[in-house]
C-alpha cells in the first residue's frame, strides 16, 4: 500500500552532536514519510528548496544545548513561493530524551501508513498547541484513516506544571518503540520570516 501520508522533512542545527544525531535517526525510523537530510553546509534556503523538491510543506530543525537535542522548531513552506517567505509555525522546547536504544527499545515500528494522536482534543490551550504541532511534525491526525490498519500511535502524558511525555507505539501492539521525548513548553509562533532572517546558526539560538 502507498503512503496515505505526506513527507516531513527533518534536519538539525550545523555540526550536530552525536546524541542529536541518534535521535534524529531514532524520529525519522518511527515512520517511512518522516525524512532525515543531513545538515553539512546547507543553508536554511537549501532546506526549504528541498522541502519543496520533496513534495512537502513542512520541516523540522532540532536544535542542541551542551550536546543534548533541546528544542525543535516546525516550519511551513506552504506560502514560500507566493510570499517568499517560510512560517514559522511552533517551537518544541525539549528538556529531555531517552533514545530507543537506552530505553531498550526497537527503533522502529515496522511498516505502519499513517500516524494518530491517541485521545481527544484537550481543552487546555498549551496542550491544544503540543497536539497540533506534532500534528504537523508527524502528518498525524486525531482521527485515523479508515483504510489504515498499521498506524504509529503518539501518546501524550501530561505532568501538571513539568511538561508532556511522549512515546509511541505500533496499533494492535502494547509495546513502545522509538524515543521517549520529554517536552517542557510549546510555543505557536505564526509568524512569517523571510529566509535572509534565517541564515544565523548557533546550536540553540539559530535554525
Amino acid at each position: 500500500m502507498l503512503n496515505l501520508v505526506n513527507k516531513v522533512i527533518f534536519s538539525t542545527s550545523r555540526e550536530p552532536s552525536l546524541r542529536v544525531r541518534s535521535f534524529l535517526k531514532d524520529i525519522i525510523s518511527l515512520a517511512p514519510w518522516l525524512v532525515k537530510v543531513n545538515r553539512g553546509k546547507l543553508t536554511f534556503k537549501d532546506l526549504v528548496d528541498i522541502t519543496i523538491s520533496e513534495k512537502s510543506t513542512t520541516f523540522v530543525i532540532i536544535g542542541e544545548k551542551n550536546g543534548n537535542p533541546s528544542i525543535m522548531r516546525i516550519y511551513d513552506v506552504s506560502d514560500y513561493l507566493i510570499k517568499n517567505a517560510v512560517l514559522h509555525a511552533y517551537t518544541l522546547f525539549i528538556k529531555g530524551v531517552t533514545l530507543a536504544r537506552e530505553a531498550n527499545r526497537p527503533s522502529s515500528p515496522g511498516y505502519v501508513d499513517d500516524a494518530i494522536i491517541e485521545g481527544s482534543l484537550p481543552p487546555d490551550e498549551e496542550h491544544r498547541n503540543l497536539t497540533f504541532a506534532l500534528i504537523k511534525m508527524f502528518g498525524s491526525s486525531i482521527i485515523p484513516n479508515a483504510e489504515s490498519s498499521n498506524v504509529l500511535k503518539i501518546q501524550i502524558k501530561g505532568y501538571p506544571n513539568s511538561g508532556w511525555m511522549l512515546n509511541f507505539k505500533k496499533s494492535g501492539s502494547n509495546e513502545y518503540v522509538g524515543p521517549r521525548i520529554f517536552i517542557g513548553k510549546v510555543k505557536k509562533v505564526g509568524e512569517y520570516m523571510s529566509v535572509s532572517e534565517s541564515e544565523s546558526d548557533g546550536k540553540e539560538g539559530g535554525n
